[in-house]
This record gives structure tokens, sequence and C-alpha cells, in this order.
């Protein structure tokens, strides 16, 4: 075992045995529990070596996380975690040491991530009732069959499924990373007449962020309504606050979301609506890693290595027509959830048919009292493939009804690719290890796994069968499901998802990734200690 791992544990067996011995009884309870309550444990997350490091790596780890949550339930967790991320982050030295804004908000990440587990973690469903309950909602053919994706029925049960409305008569344009999706957005924003409305996880403080917002408040000061909406924890963050004040002082009306239920909860949903008549949605954000407009340089944020930031891969789909209606439901919903006067309210209205796309937007919201419309919209739809499922998604982390999903459509026949982030491409250092654990059941099942080269992507879409898309902000791991909103547009269209495809066979290309036949050409030994205990007790915030 690494000497440093082992500093590294004594150093926090330390710092929280001391404070915990103001509530002995409760770390220990603290600690039982949590090695008795895993029903959704990440391969990998546990140090299953055989030797005496590794065992007493399992014990520390769980024995830590019930002293942690004992003292989060009595509200002595902040001066214990305070220090500790001091310490990790003075011993960090890719980016220098972290500004005291930044640990401040590690800190205040790390307690909302214990609380929303002691609070909401015992409410949740696991994955084995998600996936029972599915397959019951799926399997409705004769002899418990699936509806195949060509089925006249299929868009009629999805629409139930997905709490979802198909509209016909839509036009829907892919947008491949920045460059040709922010000069889509501009050329929008700048002919604006009557409304503009926005809903994202963050709007940058930098270059990229700066003339967008620009951009929005030139329109308000031309009359245009402009109304965004941003994730309310990533608002508290100071790097974003000028760029935010800048458009409320031209007229931008704005709000950060916040989770009526849990600070831990957060809006992942993309959008642009304008005028009623057409919406942007996918994955980018606005920054200078989605634009590529400007030098993306590397932050503290998620303490990457910055030879892998840059110019992310990322994709957003343009769809005009009488769809445009159900992305500002989908907004309005939001937005009137926060501000809930009469003044605030957003309205809809329909324009005419102009394409032949049939378009459905499903949305998602976390937490107990949420939903599960956007994993059950791909589950029906994998369940429903017949020849091929081709999928690019930034952040794939087990999740056993998909796992189980896309190996059944191998065992079918069905031809499934999965392109995903390598161990050196993500961006977040927490999920890294997590992806490529998730990945050895799959590549043994038959699925084409491929990793990405180079910086990050961080698209978010799927094709089946050259027919049916669905593109958003929904990644495939439980984050998404648990913790975040998400927002997805379905596209019916066979022209729409030749073209996508075409656009993922780009991506997988020898020159951008790397093809892995064999569960052994996987990067090996990439857990430490600190990805192992993030993925064994905090496996839903991955």
């Amino acid at each position: 075992m690494d000497i440093r791992k082992v500093r590294s544990m004594l150093l926090l067996l330390l710092i929280s045995s001391s404070v915990a011995a103001v509530a002995p009884v409760m770390a220990i309870e603290g600690a039982v529990e949590s090695g008795a309550n895993k029903t959704n444990v990440l391969p990998g997350s546990t140090n299953d070596d055989g030797s005496w490091g590794g065992w007493f790596e399992n014990l520390f780890s769980d024995g830590l996380y019930g002293t942690l949550s004992a003292l989060n339930s009595i509200g002595l967790l902040r001066p214990v975690v305070s220090p500790v991320v001091s310490i990790v982050g003075s011993q960090t030295t890719l980016l220098g040491p972290p500004t005291p804004e930044l640990l401040g908000e590690v800190t205040n990440r790390a307690i909302n991530m214990f609380d929303v587990e002691l609070a909401d973690g015992e409410k949740r469903k696991n994955w084995e009732q998600l996936d029972k309950e599915f397959k019951e909602k799926i399997f409705i053919g004769p002899n418990h069959s699936a509806t195949k994706i060509s089925s006249p029925a299929f868009k009629q049960e999805l629409e139930s499924l997905g709490q979802a409305c198909f509209v016909k008569g839509n036009t829907a344009k892919l947008l491949v990373d920045g460059p040709e999706s922010f000069k889509r957005r501009y050329e929008l924003i700048d002919s604006a007449k009557k409304q503009i409305y926005i809903m994202a996880w963050a709007i940058d403080n930098d270059e990229t962020g700066k003339k967008y917002a620009a951009h929005l408040a030139a329109a308000a000061r031309k009359g245009v309504e402009v109304k965004v909406m941003l994730d309310g924890n990533v608002f508290t963050r100071n790097k974003h606050l000028e760029t935010i004040e800048m458009m409320k002082a031209s007229g931008v009306q704005f709000i950060p979301w916040k989770s009526p239920v849990h600070g831990a909860y957060g809006m992942h949903s993309k959008l642009m609506v304008v005028d009623g008549k057409s919406f942007i949605t996918g994955g980018m954000n606005m920054g200078n890693c989605y634009s590529h407009a400007y030098e993306a340089v590397p932050d503290w944020r998620n303490w990457v290595d910055p030879n892998h930031y840059g110019c992310w891969r990322d994709t957003d789909v343009e769809i005009a027509g009488p769809a445009a209606s159900l992305a500002i439901d989908a907004f309005a919903k939001l937005w009137n959830g926060q501000k809930p006067t009469e003044e605030a309210k957003v309205t809809t209205e329909r324009c005419e048919d102009n394409g032949t796309c049939d378009v459905a937007m499903i949305s998602h919201l976390p937490g107990p009292k949420g939903d599960n419309n956007i994993l059950g919209m791909y589950l029906k739809a994998i369940y429903g493939a017949e020849k091929q499922i081709d999928i690019e998604n930034a952040y794939y982390v087990t999740m056993k009804p998909i796992q189980e999903a896309l190996i059944d459509a191998v065992k079918r026949g069905v031809k499934v690719r999965l392109f995903t982030n390598s161990d050196k491409s993500a961006d977040e250092a927490m999920v890294a290890a997590p992806i490529i654990a998730s990945l050895p059941p799959l590549i043994d099942a038959g699925v084409e796994v491929y990793l990405r080269k180079g910086t990050t992507m961080h698209s978010k879409f799927m094709i089946i069968d050259d027919e049916f898309t669905t593109i958003g902000s929904y990644n495939l791991n439980p984050r998404s499901e648990h913790i975040d909103t998400e927002l997805n547009a379905v596209v019916f269209d066979k022209n729409f998802a030749e073209n996508t495809r075409k656009v993922f066979d780009i991506d997988i290309s020898p020159e951008k990734a790397t093809k892995i036949t064999k569960v052994e050409e996987l990067p090996q030994d990439i857990f430490s200690f600190s990805s192992r205990f993030a993925a064994r007790h905090f496996y839903e915030h991955l």
C-alpha cells in the first residue's frame, strides 16, 4: 500500500476522531449503518487486493464515513471538512494553491453531499426497484415483449412513460461543437423580437460568458423580454457574479434556481428558446471551453490536469417549429416554480409547422418526490432497438437498469457502441475512475466501447436504428438521475438520425478515440483512496 495513502488516511482519522469524541456513540452507530446499507456499490470502490492494507482501507472508509455522518447530524462536520480540504489543496501542485473562496465552495459541496444522503438517501428507490418497475411498464407486448421503435405504438407508449407529447412539423439541425452552436445562438439572440428564455448550469465570467451576456443585455435594451435561469449553487461562486450583474443592469430578468427540497440538488438543464419559434438544447454551457473562441484556462473548480483542458467536444441541436411550445413549457415549469407571481409567469404560443421531425421534450426533476422520465425514455428506446444503438455520453457510470438493457440488446443481436471519456479526458476527477470501472461488464457482453482521446467530451446523445435520436443534458450516471434537473429532446426523423450517426462515427475514429476490445486494455489501478471513498459512499453523486 502506498505510504502516502496511509499518511492521508491517518491524518483524516486523527482529525475526525478528535472531533468525534464529542459524540462517540453516534459515530459508532453511523459506521455500522454505513457498512450495512450498500445497495449501490460500484465495482472498484472497495479495496479487494487481499492485503492487510486493503482490509484496513475498507474498514477505515466505512468508519470514517460513519464518523463524518454522525458529526454532520450534530452540526460539527464543517470544522472537520475545512482543514481536510485545505490540506489536500495545499498538497496539489498542478495549478498552485486554491483560493479561500474555492476551499469554501468545496467544503460546502462536501457538506451538502453528506446532508442530502442522510436526509433523502433512504427515501430513494434503489436500482433494483427501478429496474423492476420499468420492465413492468416496458414489456407489455405479446409474450412479455417490448414494443419496437419501428412500431406505430412506440411513440404513444413513450408519451405515457416519459410524461411527454410528440409534436409534428419541426426541423432539427445538429450543432457540432462551440463555434457552430455559439454562432447560431448569437444570430438568434440578435434577431429576437419578443422573448428569449434561457436556462443553463452556468454562464462563466470569462470572455465567452461576457460576450454571451452582452448579446442578451443588448436584446433586453431593445425591449426583448429576456429571462435567464442558472443553477443556484453555481451562481453563488464569485467568478459568475460580474457577468450576471451586467445583464441585470440592462433589464435581463434573472433567477438562481434553488431546489425547494434540498440545497444539494442542482439545475443541469440546458435550453435557449427565442420568440417561441425555435430553441437550442444539448450539452453546452456558456464558457470558453465550450465556445472554442478563446483560450480555455483551467481553474481549480475540478482539480484536473490542465494538459487535458482546452476546447471541449460537445453537441447541441436547434429545433424550429411547433415543438418550441414544449420547450417553453419546460422552462416555465422551473421558472414559475421559483417565481410564483403573475408578473413572473411565462406563456406559450404555437407556431406553424415547417418540417418533417416529430419532437418531444422530456424533463426530469431530482429527489424522492421527483421523477424518472428521462431514464424511462432511455430504457424504452434501448429495449425497442432492432439493429443498432450508438451512445455518446460524457460520464457513463453504471446504473443497473441501463447496464442490463444494453447487455440485453447485444444478446438480441443489436450492435451497441458506447463512446465516453477516458480517465485522462474526464474533467471531473471524482468520476474518472468510476467511468472506467463501469465498463468491464459491457465489454465482456460485446458492447463496442470507445474512450475519448485529448480534451473532455461533453456530449449526451443516443441514436437508435437511424430513426430515433435523443439529445440533451442527461448524463448516463446516478447524479443526473438523483441529484440534478435535466432536459432532453427526442427526435423521430431518419435524416436527422443518419446525420447524427455520421458525427458519432467521426468521434470514434482512431484519431479521436481508443477502441477497447478487452477488459485488460482498460487503464489499471485507477482508484485512489479518495476516489474509492467517493464511489463507495457517494455513488449517487457520480
